[in-house]
């Protein structure tokens, strides 16, 4: 079979003796795993510098996780950070502050940190319907349904949480308290 010649070409195309086009490779990165963080989490991360979540901490900046959150979850955060415990811990309690209303400030100022920092490393999603386990403590329900939501891993230190692992494993969720990146499926 000949096929006419491009006006650019001088001879016709022999589609017989042509080779067949190569193959075509795509090279797909693999997208980080969606995980979706407990408030008594996010507090380790940002306010008490637990040594213990380090390695989220470090997955998080090498964007190795993908950390996604609704904004209830974050006006739950922001009601958190004015506990009055909270409140101390911002202030630097017991470590000589003198002034009240500095110290005030300081919590204030270190609340919206906090609060910035979530805003920065988080994406945030549309509500989840109702996942097919129900949680025992009403508020961390948000948690379970987003990670069903999005087959995402879940970290979380409650104990209603953590006693669903088996049963939201049934559903492609694994739950950690602790995050290690030996145990995560990423």
């Amino acid at each position: 079979m000949l096929l006419k010649p491009h006006p650019m070409d001088s001879k016709p195309i022999d589609t017989k003796k042509s080779k067949p086009p190569s193959p075509v490779f795509f090279v797909t990165a693999s997208l980080p795993k969606c995980v979706v963080i407990d408030t008594n989490v996010i507090l380790d991360l940002f306010l008490y510098k637990d040594p213990r979540v380090e390695g989220l901490r470090d997955a998080l900046k090498a964007r190795e996780l993908h950390w996604i959150a609704t904004r209830v979850m974050r006006e739950e955060l922001a009601r958190v950070l004015k506990y009055e415990h909270i409140q101390k811990r911002l202030m630097g309690w017991g470590k000589g502050a003198q002034d009240l209303q500095l110290d005030q400030g300081r919590a204030e100022a270190g609340g919206l940190q906090i609060l910035s920092e979530m805003d920065a490393q988080a994406s945030y999603v549309d509500l989840a319907s109702r996942a097919s386990y129900v949680c025992k403590d009403v508020d961390d329900q948000k948690f379970i349904d987003l990670a069903q939501a999005h087959q995402a891993l879940l970290i979380s230190k409650d104990k209603a949480v953590l006693s669903m692992k088996n049963r939201m494993a049934r559903v492609g969720v694994q739950i950690m308290g602790v995050y290690t990146k030996d145990a995560a499926p990423l």
